[in-house]
């Protein structure tokens, strides 16, 4: 009796085999996703289509393992995800997950091209700049993958000085050991959409924008510009559109505020509007950036205005037709400028 069964079960094997049909594991497993976003693949290789991904924290059941990828459950279907950033562990409980070593590195160079390849014939995404740690996911012909915006980059390994990390599956903290970056100030974007670069001049490429009221840390400042955090790395912007506030002060005869060594006379709520073109003011002076039009019974000429949004000191040298009352008009270098700027309702500083 005992034969025949163990015939009869080894036929049925057999004819499921052929059929292409697998029996589940006795002891199926489960995981969590330990990247930030891992993407899930058709097959068990990079090579395969991305699906979609899951996020860090997700917990996942494997369904079986190949050459270092799992097959998990994925929107109803089947995918792949790369066993490297899965903690596993069985169904009883057990952790069944061995520690792996996780590469990290630290940035040597002031600023570090990121590229989308292994090569310099690449394109430049944008850069990580001196003492940032990053995760090293792979390493071809002494360049090496890391994560950026959200993707993933490739940087010169000449310019990474790595240390290895023992992790159980997540990867520990950072073990840097550059130097960081300190923030210098912080500030606040007052165009629509401010370009951010790759380096401290508009001949740098643009790695994407920050939108008008969005706050910034500010970690160096070079010919105009700012070098600010952006998506996990740095970026330069124009200093012209970002926004430093005014520094306070506290006199013996009360509190006071003071900008740029000037006492604040008052505050006054005007519609400011921009324009460019001309030579000379109403003044007889030459019309530039730091002169603005005012309706002279309002704000008298050479009154010294503070306008936080642009944090600079203006000169009252002009007038216009339409300016009248509550409303001045700010000159521009350029058209795209007075575009940019569009009319605003904001409060403006008159000083002493």
């Amino acid at each position: 009796m005992l034969k025949k069964f163990v015939k009869t079960t080894a036929i049925i094997g057999a004819v499921m085999t052929a059929l292409g049909v697998t029996t589940p594991v006795s002891a199926a497993s489960c995981g969590t996703v330990t990247a930030n976003s891992l993407n899930v693949r058709s097959g068990a290789s990079t090579s395969h289509k991305i699906l979609g991904t899951v996020s860090k924290g997700k917990t996942v059941e494997i369904k079986d393992t190949q050459n270092g990828w799992h097959q998990i459950n994925f929107n109803g279907n089947n995918g792949w995800v790369s066993g490297k950033y899965i903690s596993s562990t069985t169904s009883t409980g057990s952790s069944t997950s061995t520690a792996q070593s996780t590469k990290k590195g630290t940035i040597t160079a002031n600023s570090l091209n990121v590229r989308s390849g292994a090569s310099t014939s690449h394109k430049v995404l944008g850069t990580v700049s001196k003492g940032r740690t990053v995760e090293i996911k792979d390493t071809q012909n002494g360049w090496h993958k890391i994560s950026f915006n959200g993707g993933h980059g490739w940087v010169s390994g000449k310019y990474v000085s790595t240390t290895s990390a023992s992790t159980g599956g997540a990867t520990s903290g950072s073990t840097s050991t550059g130097t960081t970056q300190t923030v210098i100030k912080t500030g606040t974007v007052t165009t629509s959409s401010l370009n951010v670069r790759s380096g401290a001049s508009t001949s740098y490429s643009k790695i994407g924008t920050v939108t008008q009221g969005k706050k910034v840390s500010i970690y160096a400042e070079s010919n105009g510009w700012y070098k600010i955090s952006y998506n996990g790395g740095y970026g330069w912007v124009s200093k012209s559109y970002v926004s430093t506030g005014a520094t306070s002060s506290s006199t013996s005869t009360g509190s006071s505020s003071t900008v740029n060594g000037y006492t604040v006379k008052r505050t006054l709520n005007v519609r400011a509007v921009a324009y460019t073109g001309g030579t000379m003011t109403a003044l007889g002076t030459p019309v530039r950036y730091g002169v603005i039009a005012v309706d002279p019974k309002v704000i008298p000429y050479r009154s010294k205005v503070y306008i936080k949004e642009l944090d600079k000191v203006f000169v009252a040298e002009d007038c216009g037709g339409g300016i009248k009352g509550n409303i001045i008009d700010i000159y521009m270098p350029t058209l795209s400028q007075c575009y940019s700027w569009g009319s605003r309702n904001i409060t403006i500083q008159i000083l002493g």
